[in-house]
């Protein structure tokens, strides 16, 4: 038996045994193979019909290369034949499995991860009061001993606190106030630079003063102050007794202190904290206004200031590697703690630099329009005294002059004035509605425009235009050295005060160009009038009162802007030369033409006119038919017509004000140029949309006019203010012992 076994399994091997007994074929068409797992998951298959058959001989396994497996291979899961039901083998496996055949999408195929097959094949052999559920979904014991957390318990997290260790070299300097930490800066000898600000954003905002120029998180030279933004506005109350960091700043040693003296440091709150050179600073902290008021302004800078030395090189470390944390705690966020670490010599005051503070102060005026190093000097001088500024940390009148050039130098910004304002409109497109570059393949560039708007100006066209209507004109005289026009867009409020809308500024006023910008303040204004419908956007400041009529028209949002390309039927006529009693009696005579309402009646004031005319002209023929050629071509003719005159209006309406004469706008451009130019021609294009964008709109918004004609008695007192003002005994200025200072103005009866 053995022996035949053996040649029938070599049969099988060989293929030759299933063509030559069909009812082994067959036989073997009804054989059930089963898959049983091992402890590595891998399966045979074993023929259970035959229990006597030898079982064949085990093959090596074969085994993969050496190393890790590669990305392609390793993101392939190894695929875990089903569970067999029950089976009593357990069988080393010689090759593995098969791959994976194609399932049938309406079977549900039992395909699990090798850990999970362990679980499940446990599972259908376990009772099944063995099996609990401890899914903190559904109450297990693990939900009870680890509550779920919310998401703010998780995020509010403090810095990691650090001991500074007396040790280690480090030494508490104390605490002050965190809006006068810039001045205990000022008072140190030596330099620092910044490392690095952590703050427990999660807990605590923070919030500078000052202008950010280009050291915005500085806080040698921006005071701040933190606050809380929890729900209540207040500690969480797991911090409570229990101080921890929530804002640490990192400063390293510049180096200077090599060019130092042998007197350390001291507390922040304590002596000691100067050495003997101060002696001068301290004596001449106060300015001799004697001496100082001989020289001019550079004279008096220089002499709050102590003459400034370069160092002989830059590439300077601090040989004690001297480190400052300045940190605030949870339980008082108003006080900064400053530690130090290590010890350095006090730097000389012709190495030291000038205060940060003051620094980020003549940034900020350089900025300004119109200010010049000389005013800025005077009002250095002011904050000498109201900050009391050590004489080592002012600058000297060569360092301000420096600043302002370097703030103002043209390299600093893009030499074209035009793709400069293309930058502006991608950083500010809140402000720039429009912007088309220039198209440099012309002489000069041509298709160059922008469009400037402001919240402001949108409401109080929206308020207003359709009562009063809305001005437009252009102007490029003394605006810009690329002569491009600049087109204003007004209207006039309920006292008759001009009040600017949208700004246009374009290589020329043609008609396509004027479309371009009326089509487009047109959507803004329906915007405008959707959002506010909608509750998306509010009323600006200066508009408050006006709220309700603001949202009427939002709901009427009647604007209809066309284009106008003039009358080319008529030939240009020559003005008719009168005096000027009888350019009195015209213009009478041309008011009352523009009463017309219908149109079934033009005809009837034709006449009318004509015969006034006549009577003007005493008679004289020729000089009557120049006039009325001249109205009929310019202002009679249909395109002009019933823009000037009240066809079209509704009752009680008519075109006085705005819609008969352009002085409102003319006036705001006279406005621009002597209040916001200075009566000066602009040079560049790009200054004249900073200007209108960050000055122009905001002073109508700000000071807008409350009354139809100048209140007189307002003037009066503006003047004589400044006559008190400008007086030596009107006003008297007092200092008491805690430093506070205060005037007293003499009472001068009106």
């Amino acid at each position: 038996m053995g022996h035949n076994n053996g040649k029938r399994h070599r049969r099988n091997l060989s293929g030759n045994s299933n063509s030559s007994n069909p009812d082994r074929r067959k036989k073997k068409r009804k054989t059930k193979s089963s898959q049983i797992h091992d402890s590595d998951e891998y399966a045979m298959d074993v023929d259970s019909e035959d229990e006597g058959q030898e079982p064949q001989p085990p093959k090596a396994p074969t085994l993969g290369k050496a190393g890790r497996q590669p990305h392609s291979l390793r993101s392939k899961r190894r695929t875990t034949p089903p569970i067999a039901p029950t089976s009593s083998y357990h069988v080393i496996p010689t090759t593995p499995p098969p791959p994976k055949a194609k399932s049938n999408k309406n079977e549900a195929a039992l395909e699990y991860t090798p850990r999970k097959s362990r679980i499940v094949q446990f599972s259908l052999q376990a009772p099944a009061w063995q099996m609990v559920d401890s899914s903190p979904e559904l109450g297990g014991r693990r939900a009870k001993l680890n509550p779920k957390k919310s998401k703010r318990e998780e995020t509010e997290r403090p810095l990691n606190k650090i001991k500074h260790k007396a040790s280690h070299g480090w030494e508490n300097l104390g605490e002050c106030d965190t809006t006068q930490l810039f001045k205990e800066f000022e008072l140190w000898k030596n330099d620092y630079s910044p490392h690095k600000y952590d703050i427990a954003d999660s807990l605590v905002n923070i919030q500078y003063f000052g202008h950010p120029c280009d050291r915005p998180k500085d806080i040698r030279a921006r005071p701040f102050v933190l606050e809380w933004i929890t729900d209540n506005r207040k500690a969480p109350k797991k911090f409570k007794g229990k101080p921890v960091p929530v804002y640490r700043a990192t400063y390293h040693c510049l180096g200077n202190c090599e060019y130092g003296e042998s007197v350390n440091n001291k507390r922040v709150d304590g002596t000691d904290s100067s050495d003997p050179s101060d002696s001068e600073t301290s004596e001449s902290s106060d300015l001799d206004k004697n001496a100082a008021d001989d020289g001019g302004i550079d004279k008096k800078l220089n002499s709050a200031s102590v003459p400034k030395r370069r160092p002989l090189s830059k590439k300077v470390k601090c040989p004690n590697s001297v480190k400052i944390h300045v940190e605030v705690f949870s339980d008082n966020l108003s006080k900064a703690i400053v530690y130090q670490q290590n010890q350095h010599r006090p730097t000389r005051s012709c190495y030291l630099d000038m205060s940060p503070f003051i620094r980020q102060n003549i940034l900020e005026l350089a900025t300004i329009a119109d200010m010049t190093s000389s005013r800025i000097k005077r009002r250095l001088l002011k904050l000498y005294e109201e900050y009391e500024t050590p004489q080592h940390r002012c600058p000297t009148s060569e360092q301000v002059n420096n600043i302002v050039q370097n703030v103002r130098r043209k390299e600093r910004l893009l030499s074209d004035p035009l793709r400069a304002i293309g930058v502006f409109a991608e950083e500010n497109p809140e402000k720039i509605f429009y912007y088309s570059p220039p198209d440099y393949s012309t002489d000069p560039p041509s298709n160059f425009a922008t469009g400037i708007k402001h919240p402001f100006a949108l409401q109080s066209i929206l308020l207003w235009s359709s009562t009063h209507g809305v001005g437009l004109d252009s102007s490029y005289r003394h605006k810009n050295e690329n002569r491009a026009p600049l087109t204003f867009l007004t209207t006039i409020d309920e006292n008759h005060r001009m009040l600017p809308g949208p700004v246009f500024l374009s290589g020329d006023v043609t008609a396509e160009t004027l479309e371009i910008f009326l089509r487009e303040v047109k959507g803004l204004i329906e915007d405008l009038a959707s959002g506010l419908i909608k509750g998306e956007i509010q009323v600006e400041s200066g508009l408050e009162s006006y709220e309700e009529d603001l949202l009427a028209q939002a709901r009427i949002a009647i604007l209809r802007w066309d284009k106008d390309n003039g009358n080319e039927s008529f030939e240009p006529q020559k003005r008719p030369r009168l005096n000027l009693s009888r350019k009195h009696k015209l213009l009478h005579a041309v008011r009352a033409v523009q009463r017309c309402r219908f149109l079934e009646r033009w005809d009837q004031y034709m006449a009318e006119f004509r015969s006034q005319v006549e009577d003007i002209c005493d008679g004289a023929p020729v000089a009557a038919r120049d006039i009325i050629l001249y109205f009929e071509a310019n202002w009679f003719c249909p395109e002009w017509r019933d823009l000037w005159t009240d066809i079209g209006l509704p009752t009680g309406q008519t075109r006085d004000a705005m819609l008969s004469t352009n002085n409102w706008t003319e006036r705001a451009f006279k406005t621009f140029d002597q209040v916001f130019l200075g009566s000066r021609a602009n040079k560049s294009a790009y200054r004249l949309v900073l200007i209108i964008a960050n000055e122009w709109f905001q002073y109508y918004q700000e000071w807008r006019s409350t009354s139809k004609r100048i209140d007189k008695e307002a003037f009066v007192r503006a003047q004589l203010a400044h006559k008190v003002w400008s007086s030596a005994n009107g006003i008297e200025e007092v200092r008491y012992g805690d430093g506070r200072r205060a005037w007293h103005v003499a009472n001068i009866p009106t």
